[in-house]
């Protein structure tokens, strides 16, 4: 009732919710089932595992177009709900009994301990960007780097120093991504990286020279980027995408940003109920609110529902394209 009232506002970030403090027990294991075989069958085929989850580490772990066919000595049916039977498995052992066919007498076990929904969240968020860094790698000739920050966290910053060091070694330019990232405060703390030119080198005699700012442990990339955003990109993110514009330090590429810039700051009512209200206003200099109007993009592409399934991300790929142009390179793909 209270999000619906304030919802009347129509203003961004402001809404009534409840801090728990506590974490579901709901297990995941990493196992990624095929869609189709799932809705047309009722069966779950093995389709791949998630990097680093407790089935990937298996010594012998499930293996793409074997079947799930029972969990803790549970058949596995057309009505049956794997997430039902992974509730409370968080640490605990859990047997997968899986077999070459969903009706198969040849069939083996092997225990894994589920993890969290946290934990499994951000093992799902790594290889969503491990596979675009391959994929911008693959597109670019191996030219351009990739960088996503998925917030404006200064955990989320002291990342992106780490990735801007791994992306940008022997590359010619640099992806920014900033698609799905929800906001923070740390925006201009990276347009500080992004802005920084080198003049002096530092080094020991007769070996190979640094730039001073990564002399001394600061951080400088000297090289081009281009920015890519969508309409899930909001707060500090969009503060970050127009500051990034009026800078020239490169095209925007995507979709428009969500229009959801405004600070608030959070009050408990008795109840233990949060309520977050608005606070501050973030304008440009011309006066124009970033509230309700979304930062505009360069050069607009959609993104297909689907895409990501068939291995190619149209966004990414111009990306690629106008960064190569910028740099006075031929791509592999045309904007």
């Amino acid at each position: 009732m209270l999000n619906l009232m304030v919802g009347e506002l129509r203003s961004s970030h402001v809404s009534a919710f409840w801090r728990s403090g506590g974490q579901s027990e709901d297990g995941y294991t990493g196992v990624l089932f095929d869609p189709v075989e799932l809705i047309e069958r009722g069966t779950l085929r093995v389709a791949g595992l998630v990097s680093e989850s407790p089935a990937a580490l298996l010594k012998d772990p499930p293996r793409v177009g074997e079947y799930l066919v029972a969990v803790d000595g549970t058949p596995i049916t057309p009505d049956a709900n794997l997430d039902q039977l992974l509730q409370r498995t968080v640490g605990r052992k859990v047997v997968l009994r899986l077999a070459p066919a969903p009706d198969s007498a040849e069939t083996r076990e092997v225990a894994v301990r589920p993890i969290d929904e946290d934990a499994y969240e951000h093992l799902r968020y790594r290889a969503w960007v491990e596979t675009n860094e391959a994929y911008v790698h693959r597109v670019s000739n191996g030219r351009l780097g990739y960088v996503h920050v998925p917030e404006m966290s200064y955990e989320a910053y002291q990342q992106f120093l780490v990735n801007l060091d791994v992306e940008t070694h022997s590359k010619e330019g640099v992806v920014l991504d900033i698609r799905y990232n929800s906001g923070g405060h740390i925006a201009t703390f990276i347009l500080d990286v992004l802005t920084r030119q080198s003049f002096i080198l530092s080094g020991f005699r007769g070996r190979l020279s640094t730039d001073a700012y990564h002399f001394s442990g600061n951080r400088s990339l000297n090289k081009p980027t281009v920015l890519v955003t969508n309409e899930s990109s909001a707060s500090n993110a969009e503060m970050f995408t127009e500051i990034y514009r009026r800078l020239g330090l490169g095209k925007v590429v995507g979709k428009p940003t969500a229009g959801a810039v405004i600070w608030t700051t959070e009050r408990t009512l008795l109840n233990r109920i949060s309520f977050r209200l608005p606070r501050y206003s973030v304008s440009t200099p011309e006066g124009e609110d970033l509230e309700g109007t979304g930062r505009a993009v360069d050069v607009e592409v959609d993104q297909s529902p689907g895409e990501w399934s068939h291995g190619r991300d149209h966004q990414l790929d111009a990306a690629v394209a106008v960064l190569l142009e910028s740099l006075g390179l031929p791509g592999q793909h045309a904007v």
